[in-house]
């Protein structure tokens, strides 16, 4: 499974998953027999911003499945077992053998891990491809979710609203806000630049905008400034994002509160439909404030159509210019040393 000098290809895969704020929360525990626990770091979560911790088992998710289709690559098949809902920080094992949810398409979906890329530019004026909605509903389907997708000026420029109104809320709330902060790398010189979290480059900021992000989006900052009603010239860009997007996608589960298994599961299926996106040459972008704010979430639906569904996940999907790559820890950092009870990883290196 690994040579001398190297890391385990499932390793490498989970390494490249999406992850809001690009945290990277997971973390592996790998037994002598070949079973790999699959964990999360609580201090790469999103108390503020993500309180019902969707977004983390989404992402939990797409690491499983981004760890499952690259050992598939070496050649060294791995089924995920999940774990039960009340297990401590833990989503199951990543166990040796076939997957029940394995698929004549995954050596293909394999092949496009490197080229899934988080793309936040302006869309090209391209269309979504005839037939790439057909397969993203099935797919979905695979993991229990709905697909669901938007390509109507009008039903986009209603949720470009609802997207800026989302946005300023979330600049106003102090707690989300300086969450944020704490992901936001700004300056290319700090050394967690090359590390993790949001890049002026993965964002698209440069020249004046970058500087206008650097000066106003400082915690103590935003507090002023949203007092004086600014945050919500700040969030114009994201409404003007949305608008001019060539789709807006939705993930849907039918339960309302769905397990935390239910959304690992729609993890490896949103990794999955993004991996399709990239082999169309589409890049993929979540508008998680969607979401992320309880007076948006309803309204979201309704644009979608799909009241009375659970929302797992919503994203941009269209062509845009190559986008930067986003930074990631060193792949020993992920590990788990010792017993896989342990939260021991080896010490950071810049």
């Amino acid at each position: 499974m690994t040579t001398p000098g190297t890391h385990p290809a499932w390793l490498l895969g989970a390494r490249g998953a999406p992850s809001p704020h690009n945290t990277q929360p997971w973390r592996f525990a790998p037994a002598a027999d070949g079973r790999i626990v699959v964990r999360w770091d609580p201090a790469r979560t999103l108390p503020a911003g993500d309180p019902t911790d969707r977004d983390l088992y989404l992402a939990l998710g797409a690491a499983v499945e981004s760890a499952r289709l690259r050992a598939l690559l070496a050649f060294v098949p791995l089924a995920f077992a999940p774990a039960p809902d009340d297990a401590p920080a833990t989503v199951g094992t990543l166990v040796p053998g076939d997957d029940p949810d394995a698929s004549p398409d995954d050596p293909r979906m394999a092949a496009m891990l490197d080229r899934r890329q988080t793309g936040r530019a302006p869309h090209l004026h391209r269309p979504i491809p005839t037939g790439l909605a057909d397969r993203l509903t099935a797919e979905a389907a695979r993991f229990g979710c709905g697909f669901h997708l938007m390509t109507d000026r009008r039903r986009l420029a209603r949720l470009a609203r609802l997207a800026r109104a989302a946005t300023a809320a979330q600049f106003a709330d102090p707690a989300v806000h300086a969450e944020l902060w704490r992901w936001l790398r700004l300056d290319p010189h700090n050394l967690a630049y090359q590390r993790d979290g949001l890049t002026a480059d993965c964002l698209e900021l440069r020249g004046a905008a970058l500087q206008v992000a650097r000066l106003a989006l400082p915690p103590a900052r935003m507090r002023w400034l949203s007092r004086l009603g600014a945050h919500r010239l700040l969030a114009l860009d994201t409404g003007t994002t949305v608008r001019r997007s060539a789709s807006m996608c939705l993930l849907t589960l039918a339960e309302q509160a769905p397990a935390r298994g239910d959304l690992v599961r729609a993890g490896r299926g949103l990794l999955r439909l993004w991996l399709l996106a990239a082999d169309s040459g589409l890049t993929t972008h979540p508008v998680s404030a969607l979401l992320d704010r309880a007076a948006t979430v309803a309204p979201t639906l309704a644009v979608f159509g799909c009241a009375g569904r659970y929302p797992a996940a919503v994203y941009r999907m269209g062509a845009t210019p190559p986008p930067a790559r986003a930074p990631r820890l060193p792949a020993a950092e992920l590990l788990i040393l010792g017993s896989p009870d342990r939260m021991t990883t080896p010490e950071a290196t810049p």
